[in-house]
C-alpha cells in the first residue's frame, strides 16, 4: 500500500522504480457485493454496510451493532477526503455522502480510516466541518480550502527538504 501511495505521489518515476522492484501483486474477487446498502445478521450482531462514492467509486462505511460506524476514508475528523486518486469525485462526495453521513445519529462511535478512533459521529462532523445546517456548496468550500492548504503544506515541506 504504501509503494502505491508513493507511485501517485511521486509520479512516472516512482512507479518506473516500483516495476523494477518486481513485486509479486494479488488479486482476490469478493465473496459479495452491494449496491447502497446491505444488511446482514451475524449471530446476535447486526451489520450494515453502505455505499460511500466520492473517496474512491467503491468507498463504503459500515455501521457494526447500535453503536459502532467504520467510515474508513469517506469522513476522517479534520482532514479533507482525498477525492484527486483515480475513482475519486468531490461532486459525488458532495452530492450523495455527505447528506448521507448527515443522518446519521450522532451519537454513533466513529472509527474513520485515519486519525483518532472513537469520537462520537457529531464531533467528526463538527471537526469535519459537516455540522447540520451546512450547505453543500459550503461544504464544497471547505473540502476545496482544505486539499488547496494541505497542497501548499506539503509544497512547503518539500521545499524544505530539497
Amino acid at each position: 500500500m504504501l509503494l502505491a501511495a508513493l507511485s501517485v505521489s511521486r509520479g512516472a518515476e516512482a512507479r518506473d522504480f516500483l516495476r523494477t522492484l518486481q513485486l509479486k501483486t494479488e488479486t482476490y474477487a469478493p465473496d459479495m457485493t452491494f449496491g447502497d446498502h446491505i444488511a446482514l445478521d451475524w449471530g446476535a450482531l447486526h451489520l450494515e454496510g453502505y455505499a460511500t462514492p466520492g473517496h474512491s467509486r467503491g468507498s463504503a462505511c459500515y455501521r457494526i451493532g447500535p453503536a459502532a460506524f467504520f467510515s474508513g476514508d469517506s469522513l476522517v475528523p479534520g482532514c479533507a477526503v482525498v477525492t484527486r486518486l483515480r475513482g475519486g469525485d468531490a461532486a459525488v462526495l458532495i452530492d450523495e455522502t455527505v447528506p448521507f453521513l448527515r443522518t446519521l445519529p450522532p451519537e454513533l462511535v466513529l472509527y474513520p480510516g485515519h486519525g483518532r478512533c472513537g469520537m462520537s459521529l457529531g464531533e467528526g462532523h463538527r471537526e469535519h466541518g459537516l455540522v447540520s445546517g451546512a450547505t453543500a456548496a459550503s461544504a464544497g468550500a471547505r473540502i476545496a480550502a482544505k486539499r488547496l492548504d494541505t497542497r501548499v503544506q506539503n509544497y512547503a515541506k518539500l521545499t524544505i527538504a530539497v
